[in-house]
C-alpha cells in the first residue's frame, strides 16, 4: 500500500495515477474525489488482487502436488509388476 501524503489533493491525484499507470497499465484509472472512499477502494483492490495471486498459486501448487503423486504411485505399481 502506498503511503499517501495528504497536502495537496492534486500532487496526490498524480503520485496515485503514475503509480496506479506503472502497476496496473491495463486497467482503467477510476478516480474518487473523496479520501475516504479512495482508500476503501484501495485497501479492497489490494485484498482482490491478494486474493487472486494466492488462489492462483494455491491452484498450481495443488496440481504439482497431485502430478508428482500419481507420478510416484505410477512408478510404484510398474516397478512392482517388473518385479513380478
Amino acid at each position: 500500500m502506498l503511503a499517501v501524503q495528504w497536502v495537496s489533493t492534486s500532487v496526490t491525484a498524480v503520485k496515485t495515477r503514475l503509480s496506479f499507470m506503472m502497476t496496473c497499465l491495463n486497467k482503467l484509472l477510476l478516480t474518487v474525489k473523496f479520501h475516504c472512499f479512495y482508500v476503501v477502494h484501495q485497501v479492497v483492490k489490494h485484498i482482490l488482487v491478494t486474493y487472486s495471486i494466492y488462489t492462483a498459486v494455491y491452484l498450481n501448487v495443488l496440481l504439482v502436488y497431485l502430478l508428482t503423486t500419481l507420478r510416484n504411485s505410477l512408478t510404484v505399481k510398474l516397478k512392482a509388476k517388473l518385479v513380478h
